[in-house]
């Protein structure tokens, strides 16, 4: 068992939280698994992007791209089992095309019934994918926040 503070950050709720001033998230994407993201692919940084690591040791990153007031992007990045890139691919379908804040009511249920069948001991999985979700929206939300709050009021939430 991990300790609560450790080189990767505090710990709160099974999810190590990066510490202030750690690693940027582009220089701690090396080595994880996943469809590549390659930077000239887009015109622009990402608009929220988070890497969270759980208890397990598994690894997830996330980047998403707003349009519109929308998650028109997202992509993902993981190192670890299986059942952590299909819960995490599974949180970024999920989220594409709702806005920020309705992305935010994704729950770790609603990624497993979305991924199918997930054994109990990697229910955890869903639950980080979550997290590491909510926590690209919060990055987005804190960086951009008259952006933020400018889409969600432009968004059409029908």
């Amino acid at each position: 068992s991990q300790a609560s503070k450790g080189p990767r950050g505090k710990q709160q709720n099974g999810v190590t939280r990066p510490r202030p001033g750690q690693d940027r998230v582009a220089e701690r994407l090396d080595g994880l698994e996943g469809p590549s993201i390659d930077p000239s692919r887009y015109h622009r940084p990402a608009d929220g992007e988070a890497v969270i690591t759980g208890t397990c040791g598994d690894t997830m990153a996330i980047r998403i791209y707003v349009q519109n007031g929308r998650l028109a992007d997202l992509t993902v990045k993981s190192k670890g089992c299986a059942y952590s890139f299909s819960c995490l691919q599974a949180a970024a379908d999920t989220a594409r095309g709702l806005t920020p804040l309705q992305a935010l009511d994704i729950d770790a249920d609603r990624v497993a019934r979305r991924v199918g069948h997930i054994p109990e001991d990697h229910r955890h999985c869903a639950t980080l994918a979550v997290h590491a979700l909510h926590a690209a929206i919060d990055h987005y939300m804190r960086h951009r926040p008259a952006e933020a709050f400018q889409e969600h009021q432009n968004a059409d939430l029908t």
